[in-house]
């Protein structure tokens, strides 16, 4: 039942060239006609395109873009931080041993040192009483080829220690001599500090 001449077109396709056709041309025209007038049609069409609820989830703006830019950077920077810390950590875990290490030399060091004192305190105070035993040795040498009187004599003017000293080294005889010659109170006083002494 076609009638003659005249054929049918699709719907679809007449709606295509009458109405989207013609507005993509006007469009095209408007946007260039706007562009050189110096007006920026595409910032214009984002802006006003991101207050449209569905449209805004699709179209991003340029302060979008710059905070996704920036967050990028942040998180790249806070990556970079944190690689750093745990290196700083490490140096520090590894500072810290080398400190107890430098401490436990350090305290070895100072007992070694205070062992040395000791042994050189001892060693002087032994080369000490040595050389006073040499004196005490010598002195008592004197006072046996001395005369008892005048070694009595001495004896009273010595420091006690000295010549309890001096009497432990000499002979029984010589001893006895010396305490004869003396005055009675000082050989008295003598006599018994030497026996306490023993």
């Amino acid at each position: 039942m076609k009638k003659d001449g005249i054929k049918k077109t699709n719907p679809f396709l007449a709606f295509l060239l009458v109405v989207v056709v013609p507005v993509i041309v006007t469009t095209i025209l408007v946007i260039i006609i706007l562009s050189v007038a110096g007006v920026n049609v595409i910032d214009w069409t984002k802006d006003k395109a991101s207050n449209i609820p569905g449209i805004s989830k699709l179209v991003t703006t340029e302060e979008q873009k710059q905070d996704k830019v920036a967050l990028e950077r942040a998180n790249s920077r806070i990556e970079e931080q944190n690689g750093k810390i745990t290196e700083l950590e490490a140096e520090i875990s590894s500072l810290e041993d080398t400190i107890e290490q430098l401490n436990d030399e350090l305290l070895r060091n100072e007992n070694e040192r205070e062992s040395m004192e000791n042994i050189n305190e001892t060693s002087t105070n032994t080369e000490q009483e040595d050389e006073a035993t040499d004196y005490i040795k010598e002195m008592s040498a004197s006072f046996k080829k001395m005369k008892k009187k005048q070694a009595a004599l001495i004896f009273a003017e010595l420091e006690e220690e000295i010549a309890l000293a001096i009497m432990y080294e000499l002979p029984n005889d010589v001893r006895g001599g010396i305490i004869e010659s003396m005055e009675p109170n000082k050989a008295a006083d003598l006599t018994a500090k030497f026996i306490n002494r023993e």
